[in-house]
């Protein structure tokens, strides 16, 4: 489909395209309508009694909005602020419904109940609760309820029109940062670009897989549809690696020059595959499944027996992949590659969300 999307060529890939095209425009035309109460003032945003940021994107996925999610938590948390976040739960239990994934102590849901990403987020922030469900309103009251929080941090909430945000900050793939400029059906925009400037901080990711001139023309285009906002550059740094069967890290220039195989799902999974073959390696075999997608065991041991055949010493998968591996006694050891996210000039960002949300930064 990404294939279709991209300009294959063809009659019945064109024809795909021109119904995509025009389901594109049905789209943006229907999010119009839907947010129109919202611009004259007949539906209001709810609002929390604490300050409200949200950390989302244009496309869908791929971003990094987990790790920067966790590395913002962190230098809240550092600064002495009370913080929790909300995540929509994805394919857990409690999507649909509310749930605490964790307090300022333990985590007390699997994530097949949190679903991956919120349990990832309670996984890597001790004494920062996590709460799941679709509806933040309803998750943001229960914070406050709680937990009484200084800031609640939305994860993923760029498109959460209900509740009122104190600030967007929007993160975008230098290396895709608008897909192909299209809405969904006919792209990987979930909104058109103009929804840019609704943006009060603009993070690009995978900074380092750009050279200067990408950067500095990337910078042009988000000036001319956000005038005027803070631009920041991150990237995702290995940190270590963890053996599935027996929990240990290891430093993961323990892959120089191995042969791997690696897994994922993703909604970018070259990101994660780039990020692996900078660490030396010999890639043998690439598997990638749609986001969020829970591997069965039975799909574990045939990537491993596969990975076992072409000569390969284990198999890397991410670390919210790895949340989902009900065991690891598999052919070949797995290992789950942890990242962390780095961006520059950290604490200039913290004094822009401290500004933007009213806070004093000492």
């Amino acid at each position: 489909m990404l294939e279709v999307m991209n300009g294959k060529k063809g009659f019945w890939p064109w024809v795909l395209r021109l119904l995509m095209t025009l389901l594109a425009f049905l789209y943006c035309g229907v999010l119009a309508v839907y947010l129109m109460p919202f611009h004259i003032g007949i539906r209001k945003q709810s609002r929390l009694q604490c300050r409200v940021v949200s950390i989302g994107n244009l496309t869908t996925g791929g971003t990094g909005k987990t790790p920067f999610t966790i590395m913002l938590c962190k230098a809240l948390q550092a600064a002495g602020k009370n913080v929790v976040v909300l995540s929509r739960g994805y394919r857990g239990k409690n999507e649909f419904g509310s749930a605490v994934v964790s307090d300022h102590d333990r985590v007390f849901l699997t994530a097949e109940e949190a679903g991956d990403e919120a349990f990832l987020l309670a996984q890597s922030l001790p004494g920062i609760p996590v709460i799941a469900g679709k509806d933040r309103r309803l998750t943001g009251t229960k914070a406050i309820e709680l937990f009484h929080p200084d800031i609640v941090l939305l994860d993923d909430g760029f498109q959460y029109w209900q509740l009122h945000r104190d600030l967007d900050i929007v993160l975008l793939n230098a290396a895709a940062p608008f897909d192909n400029g299209w809405t969904l059906p006919r792209g990987l925009l979930r909104v058109p670009l103009s929804h840019l400037k609704r943006a009060g901080v603009v993070v690009l990711t995978n900074s380092s897989r750009c050279d200067n001139e990408r950067i500095t023309s990337l910078k042009s285009q988000v000036q001319e549809l956000a005038p005027d906002r803070p631009i920041y550059l991150s990237k995702l740094v290995p940190v270590y690696l963890q053996n599935l069967e027996d929990g240990t890290a290891i430093p993961t220039n323990w892959l120089q020059d191995r042969k791997i195989a690696v897994y994922s799902a993703l909604g970018n999974p070259e990101g994660f595959e780039n990020t692996v073959q900078l660490l030396g390696v010999h890639i043998l075999e690439r598997s990638r499944f749609r986001d969020h997608t829970t591997l069965s065991s039975q799909d574990l041991t045939s990537i491993c027996e596969r990975a076992h055949q072409l000569g390969a010493e284990a198999v890397v998968t991410t670390s919210k992949d790895a949340v989902k591996i009900q065991r690891a006694d598999f052919r070949l050891p797995i290992y789950a590659l942890h990242v962390e996210m780095e961006i520059d000039n950290l604490s200039f960002l913290i004094q822009k969300v401290f500004s933007e949300i009213e806070f004093n930064y000492e």
